[in-house]
């Protein structure tokens, strides 16, 4: 290979992997700041840059990954921390491949990755402030990819935590005073304003500008930490548990919106750009909606769903639902999240450009909605369903030409599918169809405050009413 062959097959990795992967993960350095700090730096940059280049190269089909994988695990057997700087540039890449490994469906050596990335994270101080000012070299750029740094760690155990069903973060006990990440265009511009505290933001519901300067970032981290409360205590079969942590679920969601800044009730940027860390907080609030609600509605769940890695096992001791448990207000929230995370799914252009994390949610509300075709929806409603459930087979077959873990995740959900969809050697007796259009508590043309393009619009579901909040979810 010529030089000049080289550094093409280089801008093209390089390219892929800020066309496809950096929107979604956003922690390294700006792409022109950082091939200014590779000509200054590259002995400290060098397992970084390989591993940006293996994420390239996952998405573009004609250059071997595996050949440029062994360049990166090279890189990491010879990796010389020498300064404050190589540490956080160590981190950002254990972290970065942590996430490409475990969709590689390398699942045990990926979250071997993340513990690593936490570990060298905590031991080199990069949970606190005091990191970014003192290695950022006066530099506002590099002070803010240290603290996306931290921010992308806590966000990825996060989706972590999701998507193995234990859903207690490694980070939840971890002392964290790292200010929060600034606007994604400032940064992309290298534009960096002063940054804003934890503390501020927890404090935003009390001051008058209702926390218009927390933007997308700085809102997806602060619902991680609102779910890392709700589930702090573990997920448990008992009922009267459920029961508890499907209201606090449901009244720290209705918190975070309602405390959203009103420049942040739109998903698409300028020029139809897709905020991907507000998509992504969307995507995770219905998902998790879902999952909570389930046991206490009537979309019961069936043994083949084990099947799938994705899809959380019921709470232990669970039995189907009963006239007592099939609740009116459990079934349609579950049926308007699954709504509402199809449409989200219709809005980017390049679902690619999504992290590879929404792979596991498609998996969890599309077995949710089959079972809801099976139990619960009839006529033109089941007609509807059948057709979003082919398009989500249709992304997951996508998602995995990329990703090996997407793959397989669409096989298992095909599976799943075959057996629900054609279960016809026992008697069904279905409570009620459900009809999302004609149900007064539950109705889309109720358009109100939160309008995100008039697809992510959980008023409904939460029961705001169009005078301002209510005190509790509607029902």
């Amino acid at each position: 290979m010529t030089q000049e062959s080289g550094t093409t097959a280089t801008d093209e990795l390089l390219d892929a992997y800020y066309r496809f992967f950096n929107a979604a993960h956003p922690c390294v350095l700006p792409r022109q700041c950082l091939e200014l700090y590779l000509i200054s730096d590259p002995l400290g940059l060098k397992l970084l840059y390989s591993i940006m280049q293996f994420i390239g190269s996952l998405y573009l089909p004609s250059i071997s990954s595996a050949a440029i994988e062994v360049q990166v695990l090279e890189a990491l057997a010879e990796d010389q921390v020498c300064t404050a700087q190589s540490i956080g540039y160590r981190v950002q890449a254990l972290v970065l491949y942590s996430i490409a490994v475990f969709w590689r469906d390398e699942i045990n050596r990926g979250l071997a990755l993340l513990d690593q990335a936490i570990f060298e994270a905590l031991g080199a101080g990069m949970n606190l402030q005091e990191f970014a000012t003192k290695h950022g070299c006066g530099s506002p750029i590099l002070e803010e990819s240290w603290r996306r740094t931290w921010w992308l760690i806590y966000t990825t155990d996060g989706h972590v935590a999701g998507s193995t069903h234990s859903f207690l973060l490694r980070t939840t006990n971890i002392t964290s005073t790292v200010d929060l990440p600034c606007e994604e265009e400032d940064y992309e511009l290298m534009c960096v304003p002063n940054s804003r505290t934890l503390s501020e933001f927890d404090m935003r519901e009390f001051t008058d500008n209702n926390g218009e300067q927390f933007l997308s970032f700085a809102q997806l981290v602060g619902l991680v930490r609102s779910l890392d409360t709700v589930f702090s205590n573990g997920r448990k079969s008992d009922p009267s548990f459920i029961s508890t942590l499907t209201t606090d679920f449901d009244a720290s969601i209705m918190g975070w919106y309602s405390l959203l800044p009103q420049s942040k009730r739109k998903l698409l940027r300028t020029k139809g750009k897709l905020d991907e860390q507000l998509s992504r907080a969307n995507m995770l609030i219905n998902t998790y909606l879902v999952v909570i609600h389930r046991p206490l509605s009537d979309l019961a769940y069936c043994a083949v769903e084990s099947v799938s890695r994705c899809a959380p096992p019921p709470p232990a001791g669970y039995s189907s639902p009963d006239e007592n448990h099939a609740s009116e207000t459990h079934t349609p929230k579950i049926l308007h999240g699954i709504e509402a995370f199809n449409n989200l799914l219709t809005l980017s252009s390049s679902l690619k450009a999504h992290t590879p994390f929404i792979i596991c949610m498609i998996a969890v509300t599309t077995i949710t909605h089959l079972s809801a075709c099976k139990y619960v929806l009839r006529g033109q409603a089941l007609k509807l369903a059948r057709e979003r459930i082919r398009l989500n087979m249709g992304i997951l077959k996508a998602l995995g030409e990329s990703w090996p873990l997407g793959e397989r995740t669409y096989r298992e959900v095909g599976v799943i599918a075959r057996e629900i969809l054609c279960l016809v050697d026992q008697e069904i007796f279905p409570p009620p169809a459900y009809s999302c259009e004609h149900n007064t508590s539950f109705s889309m043309a109720n358009q109100l405050t939160f309008d995100f393009d008039s697809v992510t619009d959980l008023v409904n579901t939460f029961g705001f009413e169009r005078s301002g909040l209510s005190t509790g979810v509607a029902v």
